[in-house]
């Protein structure tokens, strides 16, 4: 039987007190759900999702544009697939390094995106590839190739999930 393994990070305590979300964040349990959605049971593999905060903030197209602002008075690059170098400087580095970005200017915000990383593997191709995704504020499920510095909605290919982390 395929299964999604969830590790919550915080204490998920249902009866004592828990952390109240803002208005306007999306609560933990909601990214469970999309993944879910967009990976149906026959699209995945034996799965883990890592999940580190109670509530995320969403993101939208100004985020990512804050996002590249702070590196940019940083001065850090914003790398495209010209950068990319196997094994010392592909996807999952990319993948990271993207998380990396949004948490640098989720740090001057006071706020933690819903923005993470997600691994998958394509059973076809016979490989893996790990990106990103982001969840905006109508609750959809976005990934984003960061190689290429694009967004879209649906799975590539025969992709199977393999884990996230968020």
């Amino acid at each position: 039987m395929i299964k999604v393994k969830v590790v919550y990070l915080f204490k998920k305590d249902k009866v004592k007190e828990r952390v109240k979300s803002p208005k306007g964040t999306i609560d933990s349990s909601v990214i469970v759900k999309l993944l879910k959605k967009v990976f149906p049971w026959c699209k995945r593999l034996d799965s883990v999702v890592h999940i580190a905060d109670e509530y995320y903030y969403p993101v939208t197209s100004g985020v990512f544009d804050e996002v590249r602002d702070y590196a940019s008075k940083h001065g850090l690059p914003i790398p495209l697939s010209d950068r990319y170098r196997e094994v010392v400087w592909d996807c999952d580095d990319f993948s990271f390094y993207w998380k990396g970005l949004f948490h640098l200017a989720g740090l001057f915000k006071n706020v933690n995106y819903c923005f993470g990383i997600v691994w998958v593997y394509s059973p076809t191709k016979g490989y893996g590839h790990a990106l990103n995704f982001y969840v905006d504020d109508g609750e959809t499920f976005w990934f984003y190739e960061p190689q290429i510095n694009k967004s879209f909605r649906e799975r590539i290919d025969d992709w199977r999930l393999v884990e996230v982390k968020v």
